[in-house]
């Protein structure tokens, strides 16, 4: 509800031409965005996981952020170097619509982003666990419910995103791995291997080398996207290892951690500092005082300019001084969403 009241207020501040008035007032402030997947259409994949952005909405946010903005590589404002007000744009997960949708656009615009890879995932290993489980209750919903209630003893009639929403809160490896297997035999399909948009759902590693060619920077979103949070010390330790391993050597590569779905403790931190990520990067919160350890981000879905506007400069800044309010100035308490 606080969402939808201060999003309405920024629209309208932003039609009656006085996004300029707050853009100043919170230059000292640098804005990140988070966007994910850039398709078309959404596909079963990522259907209401409000993460797609499409290349046309994409485009308006570009123009909007170049007139209203210094849009600078993250690099930038992690060295101290940036000039307000500054954003920074950064792509989780590392989907291949970020190839055919985005990649283009960044390129006609001339303007840098940081794309976060889900590294084990890429060049159709696997697929993201949540986009899998996705799959299967949208393509397959009278097959796979069943199982899904059964093994998870959730009702039938949960929402999808419901579904999605309890697997992250109580997620667990094993029995998600268990799950999606049984889910392959009973459908009698991998949709890795057997859906077309399922083989190509992911970057292939040579498409990661062309955008780096580009002058496109590269963090770590761990291996295999577990909300970390919910790991034990020695796994959250190697799902950042193993992913940061796996961008050893490549171009445009920083020791900087996306955590998935935003899921973090201060434990979660302190491992990932351990693990040599030198910044680290959150879902939410505004960046004043600006921490590259615990750099908030504007998560960015299907909609347009005004509502970017809104999301910047009024949801996120009013959002974050009344958590300082109720929190007594303590660092942010760990948010955990449904979409990457």
């Amino acid at each position: 509800m606080l969402d939808r009241i201060l999003t309405a207020l920024g629209i309208l501040l932003y039609r009656l031409g006085l996004a300029g008035i707050l853009i100043r007032l919170h230059r000292h402030a640098p804005k990140v965005l988070m966007y994910h997947a850039f398709e078309e259409v959404e596909s079963d994949f990522t259907r209401g996981l409000e993460i797609n952005t499409t290349p046309r909405e994409f485009a308006a946010h570009l123009e909007f952020l170049r007139a209203r903005y210094n849009v600078v590589p993250l690099e930038e404002l992690l060295e101290g170097t940036s000039r307000g007000p500054a954003v920074a744009i950064t792509i989780d997960d590392g989907f291949r619509s970020i190839f055919t949708g985005c990649w283009p656009l960044l390129q006609e615009f001339g303007i840098p982003a940081t794309c976060y890879l889900t590294a084990e995932v890429l060049s159709g290993a696997r697929l993201i666990w949540v986009n899998e489980l996705a799959w299967f209750l949208r393509r397959s919903e009278e097959q796979a419910r069943p199982i899904v209630a059964k093994q998870w003893g959730l009702a039938p009639s949960l929402s999808v995103e419901r579904i999605l929403q309890t697997f992250i809160e109580h997620y667990d490896p094993a029995a998600i791995e268990s799950l999606l297997v049984e889910l392959r035999q009973a459908v009698g399909i991998d949709p890795a291997r057997d859906d077309p948009e399922g083989r190509i759902l992911h970057l292939s590693w040579d498409e990661v080398a062309i955008m780096a060619a580009g002058g496109i920077s590269f963090g770590n979103h761990t291996a295999t996207h577990p909300p970390l949070a919910k790991l034990p010390d020695s796994a959250c330790r190697d799902e950042i290892t193993r992913g940061a391993a796996a961008l050893a050597g490549l171009p445009g590569a920083i020791p900087s951690l996306a955590y998935p779905f935003g899921s973090r403790t201060e434990q979660t931190r302190r491992i990932a500092l351990e693990c040599g990520m030198t910044s680290l990067l959150e879902v939410e919160g505004v960046n004043h005082p600006w921490d590259p350890t615990r750099i908030g981000r504007i998560k960015v879905e299907s909609f347009g300019p005004d509502v970017l506007f809104a999301r910047m400069e009024v949801v996120e800044p009013v959002k974050a001084w009344l958590q300082r309010l109720l929190n007594g100035g303590r660092p942010r308490m760990m948010p955990v969403h449904r979409g990457h």
